[in-house]
């Protein structure tokens, strides 16, 4: 009887001497500077996130630093954008979660630190995809226009070629009729000749 008693003493004692929970509320958060949030309590690991102000349900919004982690303090870079409400909160080792109470961000004198740099990023990404694309496009249609214009300037030269080719025939048809002709004329003055030597000849004297 007197061992459970003292047992039940020792223990009532670790319960009151065991620390609850807990992680402070921050006093100010303000966009792209450091913030650190301490904790204390449960039972360490510790996983500390940051959700939806008010929200303990919701799903967070990022993560905190290692996960887990034995510390009770830890600087945030204040990475969500201003105006937004969020609650700090931490989880310990044997499932037990502490809330902070809603805190809205305050805008800082930059923003360039908030979605951690991937929005501008991708449309780098997109930019750089899209200037890049253009030209090939335009080399692609002045390529692609290239052979058009040579066919179309083609044409021509083989329409010439083929109207040279017909005026050299024709030239040298005539210079061949010529030629017949003038070997024509030739006989006809000739037969003349012997025809005319004929006649004298056999004309009575």
């Amino acid at each position: 009887m007197f061992t459970k008693v003292t047992l039940a003493a020792a223990l009532l004692a670790v319960g009151a001497n065991a620390q609850a929970l807990l992680i402070n509320t921050p006093t100010a958060l303000i966009t792209c500077q450091p913030y650190a949030l301490t904790w204390s309590g449960g039972e360490a690991p510790y996983f500390v996130s940051v959700i939806p102000g008010g929200d303990q349900a919701a799903a967070a919004l990022e993560t905190i630093g290692e996960q887990p982690t034995t510390a009770t303090t830890d600087a945030w870079i204040v990475d969500i954008a201003a105006g937004t409400s969020v609650t700090m909160k931490v989880t310990d080792n044997t499932g037990t979660s502490a809330f902070s109470a809603p805190v809205t961000i305050l805008a800082g004198s930059s923003t360039s630190c908030i979605g951690g740099g991937s929005s501008s990023a991708a449309g780098s990404s997109s930019a750089a995809g899209s200037s890049s694309a253009a030209p090939a496009s335009s080399a692609s249609s002045a390529s692609s226009a290239a052979p058009a214009s040579s066919s179309a300037s083609s044409a021509p030269a083989s329409s010439s070629a083929a109207v040279s080719t017909a005026v050299s025939a024709s030239s040298a048809a005539s210079s061949r009729a010529s030629s017949v002709t003038s070997a024509v004329s030739s006989a006809a003055s000739g037969a003349s000749s012997s025809a005319a030597s004929l006649i004298s000849s056999a004309a009575p004297s």
